[in-house]
This record gives C-alpha cells, structure tokens and sequence, in this order.
C-alpha cells in the first residue's frame, strides 16, 4: 500500500529478481510471516553483500497491518 514490494512465492528470492531489484532500489527489506523470520534473515544475510538489506520481525504478516502500521515499520527498520 506505501511501497513497492516483491512476493516471494515459497520464501524464496531467486538471484535475477534480486538484480533486477538492486537496479532499482537501494535497500530491500524483507517482511515475511512470522514463522519464516530465521529464512529471512538468511536471505538478507546473502543478499546483503550486493544490496542493502534489513528485516522486519513482527507478529502478523504486513497485510493485517493498517498503513499507518506498516509505515511504522518499515521507517523503524530503516532508522
């Protein structure tokens, strides 16, 4: 709703879509669900040589967040 984001379908980012994303944008956080927050740190972990790169841990996934929420977020793992 606030910013451009990528699904990734079975917690999985291939190298061409993060080099296609890398071209584009200069940080990537990753927000998945909750119980896939060790993967995303694994992910951000590989990604993070070619990229910046952060992780959101949060109780629910982004999309039962209001806006507002989700901002928050993202601007605190940003900060």
């Amino acid at each position: 709703r606030d910013y451009f984001c990528v699904p990734l379908f079975g917690s999985f980012m291939s190298t061409e879509t993060l080099l296609k994303l890398r071209r584009r944008f200069k940080t990537i956080v990753y927000w998945l669900d909750p119980d896939k927050y060790l993967v995303s740190v694994r992910m951000m972990m590989r990604t993070s040589t070619l990229i910046q790169s952060h992780v959101i841990k949060a109780d629910k996934d982004p999309k039962d967040y209001t806006s507002a929420e989700v901002v928050s977020y993202v601007e605190e793992c940003l900060h």
